[in-house]
This record gives structure tokens, sequence and C-alpha cells, in this order.
């Protein structure tokens, strides 16, 4: 079930990615309307002024979404999907790393006091699976053979 929500969560990264995180860094122009106006209900709705208005810290967390991520998430799909153990150490990696900006977007969130009581919850679940998926990855890659199943090992070791 977890094999499925992660091949979910790279799957969603995509659109999400270009859609909408990237409207941070790039022209305006270069975006549809439909994403500019999902974007524009999005920040108003729910508070996120860093990506209504982001600071230079946070852009450089898109830009290192551009660069490393966006392309990371088809390499990590697939070596989930197909469960390749080649993609441990780099799901390893990319966990660690998105834990870590994570943590920073939302203690400057909630520290700032910029939300409102009603915004505060809203913001959290929706930062929550880009916290906690990148999690279990540190975890299951640090503590098990993640992705390759039990049985494929076995008949590797024989």
């Amino acid at each position: 079930m977890l094999r499925i929500a992660l091949l979910l969560y790279f799957l969603s990264h995509i659109p999400i990615s270009i859609l909408i995180d990237f409207q941070a860094i790039l022209p305006r122009d270069w975006f549809p309307k439909f994403a500019l106006d999902a974007t524009a209900w999005y920040t108003e709705a729910f508070g996120d002024y860093l990506l209504a208005n982001p600071p230079q810290w946070y852009k450089s967390f898109i830009w290192i979404e551009l660069i490393f991520q966006l392309p990371f998430f088809f390499v990590a799909f697939y070596g989930i999907l197909t469960r390749k153990a080649w993609i441990r150490s780099p799901l390893l990696i990319y966990g660690a790393h998105v834990v870590t900006t994570v943590t920073a977007i939302v203690y400057e969130a909630v520290m700032s006091g910029k939300l409102t009581q009603a915004q505060l919850p809203w913001f959290l679940a929706i930062y929550a699976p880009y916290f906690f998926l990148p999690l279990s990855l540190v975890f299951l890659c640090s503590c098990s053979n993640f992705p390759v199943k039990a049985q494929d090992k076995k008949v590797k070791n024989n």
C-alpha cells in the first residue's frame, strides 16, 4: 500500500511542480491561465504567502526542485514501479533532502504568525504528505530492502 502511495506521490508531483511550484521562479507568461488562477486561489485561501511572494531562500528550494527533483520524479517512479534495488540510495537522499526543506517551510509558516488560526491547519495538512512520504522513504530505504520484493532478493541470492 505504501508503495502505491509513493508511486502516486511521484506521479502527481510532476504536474504540481510544473504548473504550481515553478511559478515562484519562472516568468508568469510561461504558465497557462488555469494554473495562474489555481495558484492565486490556493495562496489566498490557504495563506501560502511563501508561494505568493517567495523569499530568496524559498526560491532556492524551488530551483533545486526544478533542476534535480523534477527529473528524479520520473526515475523514482520507474525505480519503485519496477522494484529496482539501485533506486534505494537515491530515494534515501531525496527523502532526507525533502524532509529538511519542508521542515524549514513549515517552521517559517508556523513561527511567522502570518497564517490565521483557520489557515494554519490547512497549510499543515497540505504540506503533510510532502513531509511524511519522504520521511517514510528515509526509513524504508535505510531499514529494509524497499522497493525490492523479499522473494526477488531470495531468487537473486540462489
